[in-house]
């Protein structure tokens, strides 16, 4: 069996680690710092990067040489805003950012709960 890495696989996975690590700077999570007023206003993000990849194989036979074969690899990145820092005269201030879905998806478990805690109470009388 033959398991030596294909050489353009090997560089396409490269390519992409290096465009990951171009993109997770500092100066990407806390922006460049945006003059309002006699006020600065700093925006904060949390970056997440993920990544995979795969392989493949396969047999070696003398009349059907390199019969099988696989690969892939893979990657995500999600930016979420967390808020930004207000800083002026009289000092600074963290203002979050609301977001919405998370708000949403909490209040329906939140909902949700209550509900079948009232179910759950009407059937004991």
């Amino acid at each position: 069996m033959d398991e030596t890495p294909d050489v353009t696989q090997l560089s396409a996975v490269r390519d992409l680690l290096s465009q990951v690590q171009t993109g997770a700077r500092v100066t990407t999570a806390i922006g460049e710092p945006i003059q309002v007023g006699d006020r600065q206003v700093i925006p904060a993000v949390k970056i997440t990067y993920c990544g995979g990849g795969g392989g493949g194989g396969g047999t070696m036979r003398e009349q059907q040489a390199g019969e099988g074969h696989g690969s892939g690899a893979g990657a995500g990145v999600r930016i979420r805003p967390l808020g930004c820092w207000i800083v002026g005269p009289q000092g600074e201030i963290w203002l979050p950012a609301l977001d919405i879905n998370r708000t949403f998806l909490i209040a329906g478990a939140i909902v949700m709960l209550f509900l079948l805690t009232i179910k759950a109470l009407i059937r004991r009388l």
